[in-house]
């Protein structure tokens, strides 16, 4: 499905001092799988960082982060916090298995599992908004949603924005950080606008093909 009527602009050009806030969300309803020497576990534990702007103002747009392989939100904090400065709240999940806690990294087993994670951390964040969070309470604008992220994660985000088996209909924009989005697999164009960075000193090229540019 498209993404709801587009709303009027905001105001740009403003930076903001930003604060940090750290939660961990537990999904009770899922499984992290087994993975090396790794039992796996009844439930997902998800540590996630929120970055916000903390001089006054809002409520701003939520901004969902996704880290890439073998990384931390903490591996993009200097992207991150440019984000939040710049008038957003961005919240950013550490994955289990693709972060390699509790264990790995792999961008194999419960690849699919990370979808749904960002549909959780989504709504919990919103729940701490709208339910009185000593920070983030009335911070969050809940119409303007957004989904960012790098490497492995911006593969995240292009599925969340473009996949419809998936799309978190709650998204409307996908950035996409150092990703060759054509091997990622199937899109299908929905209204929802995208940004795109992948440069000459990523992985890999737009033509799908391995190089090192050493």
């Amino acid at each position: 499905p498209a993404p709801p009527a587009p709303l009027s602009p905001m105001t740009i050009g403003v930076t903001h001092t930003v604060g940090v806030r750290d939660f961990t969300f537990v999904d009770n309803s899922r499984d992290t799988a087994a993975y090396g020497g790794y039992p796996g576990s009844s439930s997902r534990r998800l540590p996630t960082t929120v970055w916000y702007p903390n001089d006054g103002g809002g409520p701003f747009p939520l901004v969902l982060f996704a880290h890439g392989y073998g990384g931390t939100p903490s591996s993009c904090t200097a992207l991150i916090q440019r984000i939040a400065a710049a008038g957003y709240v961005v919240a950013a999940p550490t994955y289990p298995l693709l972060s390699g806690q509790p264990a790995g990294p792999t961008d194999t087993v419960g690849w699919d599992d990370l979808f749904a994670d960002n549909w959780f951390v989504t709504t919990q964040v919103l729940n701490q908004s709208a339910g009185g969070d000593p920070v983030l309470a009335g911070l969050i604008d809940p119409n303007r949603i957004g989904i960012a992220g790098h490497s492995d994660g911006a593969a995240v985000a292009f599925g969340a924005g473009y996949q419809p088996w998936r799309l978190d209909i709650r998204v409307r924009a996908v950035v996409s950080y150092a990703v060759d989005l054509s091997v990622v697999g199937s899109y299908q164009p929905n209204g929802r606008p995208i940004l795109h960075f992948l440069s000459d000193t990523d992985e890999y090229n737009p033509y799908g093909q391995s190089v090192n540019w050493d």
